[in-house]
């Protein structure tokens, strides 16, 4: 169900704002949240990337491309997403990355990410296993509510892909096969019955 999924998200985010213990962890689940990007273009995002006037940002990769290309994709910028933004520019005025340690100006270690991106799920319901690093969502549970609430909200497949990025078909069908109430009202839309 979207609904429920988006509940579920919602109550991620929810528990994350509640305990986490660093300046940017929260923003650090928000924007894959309500993005859908990959770990790698979220600590990559820098703020000439982000324009909070026309609301959208660009993430940057070079993810399954096997040529030193970077890619480039427009999001536009979910206005829940576009406060928590906001404050945070207000309250981290420099810097070129979005996301940072307070007195770096280099952007985060995938590691140390993980290790922040985790903090706040601990001894929760959503830790499976404390002693382990196990949890129930991770970088890329995002990506997947992401594209699976899109898919479900009815958004038109050729804008979906605009937002993720490179997908392969089998990627579209997994999102896709979560909503069957989807496709056989997609199927029910029209008759060829004459009255």
């Amino acid at each position: 169900m979207p609904l429920s999924q988006s509940r579920e998200i919602g109550s991620l985010l929810s528990t994350v704002k509640a305990s986490d213990r660093h300046d940017y962890g929260f923003v650090l689940h928000a924007i894959p949240a309500y993005t859908g990007m990959r770990r790698g273009e979220v600590l990559k995002l820098r703020w000439l990337d982000v324009d909070l006037d026309e609301g959208f940002l660009s993430a940057r990769s070079r993810k399954q491309s096997s040529s030193r290309r970077e890619t480039v994709r427009r999001i536009e910028i979910h206005p829940e997403l576009h406060r928590e933004l906001h404050a945070w520019r207000s309250r981290r005025p420099t810097g070129q990355f979005v996301l940072s340690e307070a007195n770096s100006s280099d952007s985060i270690d995938p590691d140390r990410a993980n290790r922040v991106f985790w903090q706040p799920m601990r001894r929760t319901a959503w830790c499976l296993d404390n002693t382990r690093d196990r949890f129930k969502v991770g970088f890329h549970s995002y990506r997947h509510s992401f594209a699976s609430n899109l898919v479900a909200a009815g958004v038109d497949q050729r804008i979906i892909d605009e937002f993720m990025g490179p997908t392969t078909e089998s990627t579209r069908k997994r999102y896709r096969h979560l909503f069957p109430r989807a496709n056989r009202s997609a199927i029910e839309s029209f008759s060829l019955q004459t009255p």
